[in-house]
């Protein structure tokens, strides 16, 4: 995934082996990413059709000789796409910043950034339950 922020957050710091006695929650994994994917899905159907429509009215315009309808069909397919991707960018930089809620407890779950990565565009966060003892991870780029 990647992600759009402009600094690392100021997240906590853990290591994989403080994560002992903790077992990973793919369920709570899942149902985080359900909870963003409408917008994000959202913004890059709205891309992706936008580009479409625009290439195929384009090109109609293009073969009754109308260069006026293919030059607006080329500025909307540019606008919804550039819509479309700000909306899947604010998906998915409000589940960068956003807590889960952890689907045993009800709890928010606390975010670590992982110490163990050491690759510079990569960020991989811990999103931890210390209530049911769970944890899942996602790994993020710049």
């Amino acid at each position: 995934m990647v992600i759009f922020f402009s600094k690392n957050p100021n997240y906590p710091r853990i290591r994989l082996c403080d994560l002992e006695g903790f077992s990973e929650d793919k369920e709570a994994a899942r149902r985080f990413e359900q909870r963003f994917l409408p917008i994000t899905l959202g913004g890059v159907l709205i891309a992706g059709g936008g580009l479409a429509i625009s290439i195929w009215i384009g090109n109609h315009a293009q073969q009754i000789g109308d260069e006026t309808a293919a030059g607006f069909a080329a500025l909307c397919g540019v606008l919804l796409f550039g819509v479309g991707f700000i909306c899947s960018g604010v998906g998915i930089r409000q589940m960068f910043r956003s807590p889960p809620i952890n689907p045993v407890s009800g709890e928010s779950m606390e975010i670590y950034t992982l110490a163990d990565t050491t690759v510079a565009d990569k960020l991989e966060l811990i999103y931890l339950s210390r209530g049911s003892r769970t944890y899942f991870r996602r790994v993020f780029t710049e």
